[in-house]
């Protein structure tokens, strides 16, 4: 757990013991929101009256310097908000089980220091897991491609939810994100599947608008030098040297070095909560979501307005393409549909789920489709279903 986790976490059950005082506490966690904002208020007041009023001579030239600068501040200002009033996206009720089911699930899994350890569990725990949650997942009509190291399918104790693919639960919040990245204590908000296009668009238009000042205010210097007022352009130069040296330490870090980051992941179809902890896939351990570079960028930013943060892409957050790495595998997987209505999946038993199975031609934004392998036995959506005629 990181640092500001603890500090969430403490927040948090602080807050659940003392709501008013926990409420004024929570406000609190946004200071590194609040002191973005005021620099870059700040910043922007030096290099309209500073770098553009008292520097440069040109009126031309300070007008296209400052055009340049409000436009990358302003897409800046619009990702952040973006970012912040998306949304965070939560796993769907419809994947909540029962609490007898949980009760259940409980009843048979250890209990350390507070939480319940699945990983602790012994062979005789494992299978009855496996069971339950093979059961109710059958039931719910759910699937998930993605299993933990003991090939049970995930399942979250404190939310009483089945887990979707890259689903993760978030220890800050303390709540299961769809598709979670990570809790950035920057915006204080959680990075997932429903924001990660407008948070990337943040540290990238962020990253080019410290360039841009940085660059451009060079010339300050020059003619800092040139003009020899030393003394009437001190104060002035002063002032802009401290946004230049805020701005010189978070161009480089976090900006720089997490705009970098997160495009290797994007380039890996990764995470970062992935990249300490790779998914585990059932059927093919080898598996996993690299697509290639483009497939992988067009997931994040969809077809078109990639420069604006809007919402482009038609993922669900909760199915995506996989990429088996066996061939022998991969020639194997046939991509199936899942007609079932979901308002009538609870109860689904084997023979409801074999009929409801329709075959239709892959579609690359499916929301309900999963791969079965065709042999003549095989868990499929957790559902013992013979072997089809593909």
């Amino acid at each position: 757990m990181s640092w500001y986790s603890i500090i969430y976490v403490r927040v948090r059950e602080y807050s659940e013991r003392n709501p008013i005082r926990g409420f004024f506490l929570t406000r609190l966690l946004n200071a590194l929101l609040m002191a973005q904002l005021l620099g870059l208020v700040y910043s922007f007041y030096v290099y309209v009256y500073i770098v553009c009023g008292h520097f440069l001579q040109s009126p031309l030239q300070a007008t296209i310097y400052l055009c340049v600068y409000s436009s990358l501040a302003f897409m800046a200002l619009w990702s952040l908000f973006s970012a912040l009033f998306v949304g965070v996206a939560r796993i769907p009720q419809h994947w909540a089980v029962t609490p007898e089911v949980d009760a259940k699930l409980k009843e048979c899994t250890p209990f350390e220091n507070g939480r319940y350890v699945a990983d602790k569990s012994t062979t005789e725990q494992t299978v009855k897991q496996h069971r339950i949650l093979t059961k109710v997942a059958a039931q719910l009509g759910v699937v998930q491609a993605e299993c933990d190291q003991a090939g049970r399918n995930k399942y979250c104790y404190i939310c009483m939810r089945l887990k979707p693919d890259r689903a993760h639960h978030c220890s800050s919040c303390g709540k299961c994100v769809v598709k979670f990245d990570h809790h950035c204590p920057w915006i204080n908000q959680c990075v997932n599947h429903a924001n990660y296009k407008q948070f990337l668009l943040y540290i990238f238009y962020s990253t080019l608008t410290v360039v841009w000042f940085l660059l451009t205010s060079i010339e300050c210097f020059v003619r800092f030098i040139l003009n020899g007022n030393w003394l009437e352009d001190s104060i002035p130069l002063a002032l802009l040297l401290i946004v230049m040296v805020s701005y010189g330490v978070f161009g480089y870090y976090p900006l720089g070095e997490m705009l970098i980051f997160h495009f290797g992941l994007i380039s890996l179809n990764e995470t970062t909560c992935e990249q300490a902890k790779p998914s585990v896939l059932k059927f093919d351990f080898k598996a996993d979501y690299n697509l290639g570079k483009e497939k992988n960028f067009l997931q994040v930013f969809g077809w078109g307005l990639w420069l604006f943060p809007l919402r482009t892409t038609m993922e669900d957050g909760m199915h995506f393409e996989i990429r088996y790495v066996e061939p022998s595998n991969q020639m194997r997987f046939k991509r199936v549909i899942v007609s079932a209505v979901e308002d009538e999946v609870t109860g689904v038993g084997v023979d409801a789920m074999e009929k409801s199975l329709e075959y239709k031609d892959f579609k690359p934004y499916a929301t309900a489709a999963f791969f079965i392998l065709g042999v003549d036995y095989f868990d499929c959506c957790e559902c013992h279903i013979t072997k089809l005629n593909l």
